[in-house]
């Protein structure tokens, strides 16, 4: 949980007490508690600075990346999503692999490029993703039709540059043959802190990656008005010869 949570109160005699918490704290258990026959409720143990408290459930938003908590500058949430999802993009050419990231640190115009795109449960209770999120299953080369790519290209100085340097980047066009497929009727149950990929496949069936250069690619997010929007922090790689 991350922020600032300010009640407005009024004392025994009438006057206005305003009561701030620090809600940056640290998740320490979990418990469900039968609160009437059959109707169990889950709470959270968490710890701030200031206060050990028992939060319900669906009070609770975890961080999209709690490890950069402790790093200065780095935005902890960069990629959130709304309805308390979050979105992910590990760099085309690497593999999101439970023992952790295998990075092939030069990729070659013409190899197969993995890419991925990635959504988890941030919130303590679990929900479902919608189905116009969710690839169909065994097909590699479609777009669900609440996720849309966008991939830049920029050419090659002579060089090294960081991204950041980067100012004539070109927008590359989706290949015709990547279809936007219709929504699946069901979506998928994700529990709390749970990842499904919803894009999973090789980057060049869905554009031109032919060039050496400087690329770009970013994964924006609308799965309509009850569903999760916004965008995925882009991400950058270069291709060589």
């Amino acid at each position: 949980m991350t922020g600032m949570n300010i009640r407005d109160r009024k004392s025994a005699n009438g006057q206005r007490e305003l009561h701030y918490y620090d809600t940056v704290g640290v998740v320490f258990q979990a418990e469900e508690v039968e609160e009437q026959k059959g109707v169990w409720k889950r709470y959270y143990g968490f710890v701030s600075a200031h206060r050990i408290a028992r939060v319900p459930a669906e009070e609770i938003e975890f961080p999209l990346f709690p490890e950069r908590l402790k790093r200065n500058g780095e935005d902890p949430n960069g990629g959130k999503l709304t309805h308390g999802f979050g979105c992910i993009m590990p760099t085309p050419g690497r593999s999101n692999a439970k023992a952790g990231y295998i990075t092939f640190t030069k990729l070659g115009v013409g190899h197969p490029l993995p890419f991925h795109v990635i959504i988890r449960n941030c919130r303590g209770v679990a929900q479902t993703l919608p189905g116009a999120l969710l690839q169909p299953p065994g097909d590699a080369r479609s777009l669900p039709p609440g996720v849309r790519l966008v991939l830049e290209f920029s050419p090659m100085t002579g060089r090294p540059q960081h991204p950041s340097g980067i100012a004539d980047w070109q927008a590359v066009p989706l290949r015709q043959e990547a279809r936007v497929v219709g929504a699946r009727p069901t979506g998928k149950a994700l529990a709390p802190q749970e990842e499904t990929p919803v894009i999973s496949g090789d980057l060049g069936d869905f554009f031109d990656i032919s060039r050496p250069g400087h690329y770009r690619l970013q994964a924006f997010i609308n799965a309509g008005a009850d569903g999760p929007a916004g965008e995925a922090e882009a991400v950058t790689f270069d291709l060589y010869p």
